[in-house]
Formats: C-alpha cells, structure tokens, sequence
C-alpha cells in the first residue's frame, strides 16, 4: 500500500528493514539469497548507523586493528618457504 510506496517498493517479493524511529531502508526486490540478503542488511544496518566501526569490520572479515598496519612497513621476502612466511608474520604481529 501507501507504506510500501513511501520506500520505493515497486515489485514484491520485497524486504526492508524497518526501524521504531520511522526510519526504513529498503534491502531487496524479488528473490534473493541468504547471503545477499545478510550482506545488504549489514550495509542497511550500517547506513542507518546502528553499527559500530569494529561491528562493520568483523563482519567484512576484517580483525580488530587489522587497518594499523602499513602495508608498505611490511618486509619483503621471496618464494613460498612456509617457516619464513611464519617468521615474518610473527615479527610483524607480535607473535
């Protein structure tokens, strides 16, 4: 009805998330995957602000204090030997 066309639902299936405030963020239009459907809730809930910075990188498969690091202060090695990769690894991080 009048609610649905308030958010821009044009066709259904639809999902939206829809919070207390009034305020509502449409997910999805027609059929659509689990996991489609978590990853734009988690960019709703994140555009709506209901999620902290470390909430939003856990999620995205980043570690807490993962973006600390410089890349460029990285050593460089070459080749795939395993112990070296590990070696390096741990003096960067600490280990």
């Amino acid at each position: 009805g009048n609610a649905a066309r308030r958010v821009g639902v044009t066709h259904t299936p639809a999902l939206a998330l829809a919070l207390t405030s009034g305020q509502v963020e449409l997910i999805s239009h027609g059929m659509m995957g689990l996991s489609r459907i978590k990853d734009r809730l988690v960019i709703a809930a994140d555009k709506l602000n209901l999620l902290e910075d470390d909430e939003l990188n856990i999620y995205q498969g980043r570690l807490p204090g993962s973006d600390l690091i410089d890349p460029d202060s990285l050593p460089e090695f070459e080749g795939n030997d395993t112990d070296k990769i590990l070696e390096v690894m741990g003096e960067t991080f600490n280990y």
